[in-house]
């Protein structure tokens, strides 16, 4: 797994273990759009999205089990 992925679902995860899932994908989501907004240093990948979402849901998903 790139480093790159790996930030992402990482990120993700401890957005997921603080909050929920659903701010975690927001977040993915908001990472993306500012990608898309800067084109000169940034590209937009749907996979750093659901990377993100999928640490988020890793991350909810222990909580729900753990709590």
């Amino acid at each position: 797994m790139k480093k790159d992925k790996k930030g992402h679902l990482i990120a993700g995860f401890l957005i997921g273990l603080l909050l929920n899932f659903w701010f975690a994908a927001l977040a993915g989501a908001a990472k993306e759009i500012y990608d898309y907004l800067n084109p000169k240093n940034h590209t937009v990948e749907l996979a750093d999205f659901l990377f993100t979402a999928a640490g988020g849901l890793i991350a909810t998903l222990i909580k729900s089990v753990i709590i």
